[in-house]
C-alpha cells in the first residue's frame, strides 16, 4: 500500500481529485469523500483527463448507482466515509490486473466472521488466489442479503433469485477448514466449517453461474407447449432474460433486434421460443469478442480502398472465412448453423431498426412542411412543388435497402456487425478519429499555407543538391547547343576543352544565378505538381487518371518559366563567355543590367516550350515507374508505403530520360534564342524564325545537339531532386506521424497501426508518461468492470443504491458491535 506521505507524480494526481470532490468533516476534522461525492468523483472521471474518452459512448451503460458497492467495499474500518487514507489504497487496488476481483474479495471479507481483517498485500508475487478464502456460510448469506435488500419485486414474485443454498454443484468448489491459511483467517482448526477461495469464485462465474441462472429464468417463466412437446418462452420473456443478464456486457440495440420472424433453420417464432434458442444467444453473446476478432481479421484481408469498414459480408462468407482462413492459426469453437443464423438476424433487425427510424425522421420532416403549409396562405405552385417532393422522398422511402419481399436488408456490412458485437464500437470510432484525423491547432488556421511553404523549402533545397551535382554537364550542354560552327566535336571533347582552357572553375561558371534560380525552379514545379495531382485525384477511390496526371505535370512546367526565365537567361550567357574570347567578362549584375527587364524573358515563350512537354512527361513517368517497377502506392495497402534511396533515384533517373530527349528540340531553340549572336551569326527573331533559320543553315540534325549531355544532366538531376525531396519529407515531416497536433488513445493496435511504422517508437517516447499519469485517472472504465463483476455473481447488485447501502451498514455496524 502506497504510503500517504509518499511523493510521487501519481499520488499528486491522487490527492488533487481527492481534494476536488472531498468535503470537510467536522466530527474527524479531514477531508472525506462521502456516499455522493464518490459516485459522483466515478461518474465524472470520464473528464478529468481530455485526451481520452474513457468509456463515455458506450452503448451499454452501468447504472452509476451501483457504484456504491465499490464505497462500501473500500471504507475501511466502516467509518461510512472514505479518508484520503482509504483513496490511496483505491488506488493501489486498481493498480493491480485483476482489480475487480480483488475488490469482490474485499468487500465480501467485511461480512466474513472468520476474517482478520488485517491488510492484504495483493501485488505480493508469490499470493496465490487460491489462499484467499472466504467463509462459505457467510458468502452465500451475504449473497442473499444483496437479494433481500435490493427486494427486486418482479424477481421476487416469480422466485426468480437463485437460492445459493440449493446449487448442488457449489459444494465441490469449497475446502475444509484444515487448508485454511491462518494468517488470513481466525479460524479453530478442529471447527468444521467450510471456506470458498477468490479463484473458485471467478471460476463459477466463468462457467457454471450463467448456466444455472438461464436454467433458473427458463425454468420459472416457461410454459409447457402440448403441440411441440417442450417448454417455451415469448420474446417479451426472452428479452427481459436476457437484458437482465446481459445488458452490462453487451450493447442494448441487441435486444431490440431479438426477432426470430426472419430467421431461417430455427423452428422458434417471437411466440414460441426453445431452450435451445436461449443457449445459442448465450453461446454468441459470451463469444461477441471472438466474432469481433474474426470480423476485424476479414476486414483486414478483404479490405477495398477505403477506410471505412462497409465492406459486406454474408453467411457464407462468414462461414467460409472461419472454416478456411480463421481456423488456420485459430483453435477456435465452431458456431452451429443455427448460432450463425441468430447472428445474422439479430444484426439485420437492428439494420432495418436503423432504417425505420430514418423513414420515421424523414416523414416527420414532411409532415412538419405540410403543416406549415397549411398555415401559410395557399398558393397553387408551391403546392405542386411539394407534392412533388413528397412523392420523391416517399419513392425514396420505399426504394430503401431492403429485399423486394420486405425482408430484412439486401446486405450486412462489417460495420452493421460491429454495432452489434462491440458494445464500445462508438467509443472506439472516437478513439479512430482521434488518432487517424490531426486536429489542427488554431496557430496554424491557414495549414494549407504552411503545407505549401514547408514543400517549396524542401523542394528548394533539394534542387539545389541536385543542380549542384550535375552541374558540370549543364555547362557542356549549354556549350553544346550554342555553337553553330563546329568547336567542340563532342560533349566529352567540349569537356576537356573547358577544363584545360578555363579550369575546374570554368566548369561551374553561373552556379550562383543557377543556385538562386534552381530553388523556386524545382520547389514551383514539385509543389505544384504535388498540388495538381492531389486535387485531381478521386477522393473516394485515391486515384488519378492518365491524362490528368500529364496535365498536372504540364502545370508545374508552365508555373516554373514566370519566375525562372530571367535567371536560366543569366546562367546560360554565364556559361557560353569562354567561347566569346571577352577581354573581361561580365558578372550576373552586369548582364542583368544590360538586359534590362524585357531582355530578361527572352526566350520565355521556347522555355515554356520545353517545360511544359518536360514535366507533362516527367512526372507521370516517374509516378507509373514507382507503382509499376517497384509496386509504390500509399493509397493500397496491398502494395509498398515507402522506398528506398536507390529506388528513388533510380525511379527519378528513368523518368528523366525521355523527358529530357524528347524536349532537347525545344531546349536548343530556347538556347539560340536566348544567347546573343556572334558577329556573322544570324540574329533570331522568334521561335519559329530559330527553327526555320537551323533548319536552312545546319542540319536537322543540330536540333539535338547537346542531346546526350542533357539527357545525362536531366536524368541524374531528376532523380537526386525527387529523392532528395522524398528523402526531406520523410526525415522532417509536417504532420501524420508525431503526436503533438492530434488527441490520441492507444486503446487498441489497430489504433497504433495509423501512426505508421514508427508508433511503437511514438508510444515509447511519446504516450507512455502520459499513460502512467493517465493510470490512476481511469476510475469510470475501471468502476465499470467491477461492477459488473458483482452485476455476475448476482444481478441484483445492479440496484444496488443509497438505500440498499445503508442496510448494509447497519448490517456491517450491528455486526462489529
Amino acid at each position: 500500500m502506497e504510503l500517504p506521505n509518499s511523493i510521487s507524480e501519481s499520488k499528486k494526481q491522487q490527492i488533487d481529485i481527492f481534494r476536488k470532490y472531498a468535503k470537510f468533516d467536522e466530527e474527524s476534522k479531514q477531508l472525506i469523500l462521502d456516499y455522493d461525492s464518490f459516485i459522483k468523483l466515478i461518474s465524472a472521471s470520464t473528464k478529468l483527463y481530455n485526451k481520452f474518452t474513457d468509456h463515455k459512448y458506450n452503448y451499454h451503460q452501468i447504472p452509476n448507482q451501483t457504484f456504491g458497492v465499490i464505497f462500501l467495499a473500500l471504507d475501511e474500518k466502516n467509518k461510512g466515509f472514505l479518508s484520503l487514507s482509504d483513496w490511496f489504497h483505491f488506488n493501489n487496488l486498481l493498480s493491480n490486473r485483476n482489480y475487480n476481483y480483488i475488490i469482490l474479495y474485499e468487500f465480501f471479507r467485511k461480512f466474513d466472521s472468520n476474517s482478520t481483517k488485517k491488510s492484504i498485500n495483493y501485488n505480493h508475487k508469490f499470493l496465490s488466489f487460491d489462499e484467499l478464502l472466504l467463509n462459505f456460510n457467510d458468502f452465500k448469506s451475504t449473497i442473499q442479503k444483496a437479494q433481500e435488500f435490493a427486494n427486486n419485486e418482479f424477481l421476487i414474485t416469480n422466485d426468480l433469485n437463485i437460492d445459493w443454498n440449493k446449487l448442488s454443484w457449489l459444494n465441490d468448489y469449497t475446502s475444509s477448514p484444515w487448508k485454511a491459511n491462518k494468517d488470513i483467517l481466525n479460524i479453530d482448526s478442529k471447527d468444521e466449517e467450510l471456506f470458498i477461495n477468490l479463484n473458485s469464485i471467478i471460476t463459477i462465474l466463468q462457467s457454471d453461474l450463467t448456466n444455472e441462472k438461464l436454467s433458473n429464468f427458463f425454468g420459472k417463466l416457461s410454459i409447457w407447449n402440448s403441440l411441440n412437446n417442450s417448454r417455451e418462452i415469448s420474446r417479451n420473456q426472452l428479452v427481459y432474460i436476457l437484458e437482465t443478464l446481459y445488458s452490462h456486457k453487451i450493447s442494448n440495440q441487441v435486444f431490440d433486434s431479438l426477432n426470430l420472424s426472419n430467421t431461417k433453420l430455427i423452428k422458434s417464432n417471437n411466440n414460441s421460443i426453445n431452450y435451445t434458442v436461449v443457449k445459442d444467444l448465450h453461446y454468441l453473446f459470451n463469444n461477441f469478442d471472438l466474432i469481433n476478432q474474426i470480423l476485424l481479421k476479414y476486414y483486414q484481408i478483404y479490405r477495398v480502398n477505403t477506410p471505412s469498414q462497409n465492406l459486406p459480408i454474408t453467411k457464407e462468407d462468414f462461414v467460409t472465412f472461419i472454416n478456411f482462413e480463421y481456423n488456420k492459426v485459430n483453435n477456435i469453437s465452431q458456431f452451429s448453423p443455427a448460432q450463425i443464423n441468430l447472428l445474422f438476424s439479430i444484426v439485420s433487425n437492428h439494420k432495418t431498426n436503423l432504417i425505420d427510424y430514418q423513414k420515421r425522421n424523414m416523414l416527420y420532416e414532411i409532415t412538419q412542411s405540410t403543416e406549415k403549409l397549411i398555415d401559410e396562405e395557399d398558393d397553387p405552385d408551391r403546392l405542386k412543388q411539394f407534392k412533388a417532393n413528397y412523392d420523391h422522398v416517399t419513392n425514396e422511402i420505399n426504394n430503401a435497402d431492403y429485399l423486394d419481399s420486405g425482408g430484412p436488408p439486401s446486405h450486412l456490412t462489417i460495420t452493421d456487425f460491429l454495432q452489434i458485437t462491440n458494445p464500445n464500437y462508438l467509443n472506439d470510432i472516437v478513439h479512430e478519429n482521434e488518432v487517424s484525423k490531426p486536429k489542427i491547432n488554431s496557430n496554424y488556421y491557414f495549414y494549407p499555407v504552411f503545407d505549401s511553404i514547408y514543400n517549396f523549402t524542401l523542394g528548394s533545397i533539394a534542387g539545389a543538391i541536385g543542380a549542384t551535382i550535375v552541374y558540370p554537364i549543364d555547362l557542356i550542354k549549354t556549350r553544346m547547343q550554342a555553337q553553330r560552327v563546329l568547336i567542340y566535336k563532342s560533349s566529352l571533347d567540349c569537356f576537356v576543352k573547358v577544363l584545360s582552357k578555363e579550369g575546374l572553375r570554368g566548369l561551374y561558371s553561373g552556379l550562383g544565378p543557377q543556385l538562386v534560380g534552381v530553388a523556386p525552379e524545382k520547389a514551383i514545379k514539385l509543389t505544384v505538381n504535388d498540388l495538381a495531382r492531389s486535387f485531381f485525384t478521386n477522393k473516394v477511390t485515391k486515384t488519378i487518371t492518365t491524362p490528368l496526371e500529364v496535365l498536372s505535370g504540364a502545370c508545374a512546367g508552365a508555373c516554373q518559366v514566370v519566375f525562372t526565365n530571367p535567371l536560366e537567361i543569366v546562367k546560360i550567357r554565364l556559361q557560353v563567355q569562354g567561347d566569346y574570347n571577352v577581354a573581361e567578362r561580365q558578372t550576373a549584375v552586369k548582364i542583368i543590367k544590360n538586359l534590362g527587364i524585357r531582355g530578361l524573358y527572352r526566350g520565355a515563350s521556347a522555355c515554356l516550350l520545353r517545360d511544359v512537354p518536360f514535366s507533362a512527361i516527367y512526372f507521370p513517368t516517374y509516378a507509373h515507374i514507382k507503382k509499376d517497377i517497384f509496386n509504390y502506392d500509399p493509397s493500397d495497402k496491398r502494395r509498398r508505403s515507402k522506398l528506398k534511396t536507390w529506388e528513388l533515384l533510380v525511379s527519378g533517373g528513368l523518368a528523366g530520360m525521355p523527358a529530357a530527349f524528347l524536349t532537347t528540340p525545344c531546349d536548343v531553340i530556347k538556347t539560340r534564342l536566348q544567347v546573343d549572336a556572334k558577329k556573322g551569326e544570324t540574329q533570331y527573331k522568334g521561335i519559329f524564325h530559330a527553327f526555320k533559320t537551323i533548319l536552312r543553315e545546319e542540319t536537322a540534325r543540330s536540333f539535338f545537339k547537346g542531346g546526350a549531355a542533357r539527357v545525362l544532366r536531366s536524368s541524374p538531376q531528376f532523380g537526386f531532386t525527387l529523392a532528395a525531396y522524398e528523402i526531406f519529407q520523410s526525415l522532417f515531416p509536417l504532420h501524420g506521424t508525431g503526436l503533438s497536433n492530434i488527441e490520441t488513445t492507444p486503446s487498441s493496435p489497430a489504433n497504433l497501426a495509423k501512426l505508421g511504422k514508427n508508433s511503437t517508437k511514438i508510444l515509447n517516447d511519446s504516450v507512455a508518461e502520459d499513460m502512467k499519469k493517465r493510470y490512476y485517472l481511469n476510475y469510470y472504465y475501471k468502476s465499470c468492470q467491477i461492477s459488473k463483476t458483482f452485476i455476475d455473481l448476482d444481478y441484483n447488485f445492479k440496484d444496488f443504491d443509497y438505500d440498499v447501502y445503508k442496510k448494509f451498514y447497519k448490517e456491517l455496524k450491528s455486526k462489529n458491535d
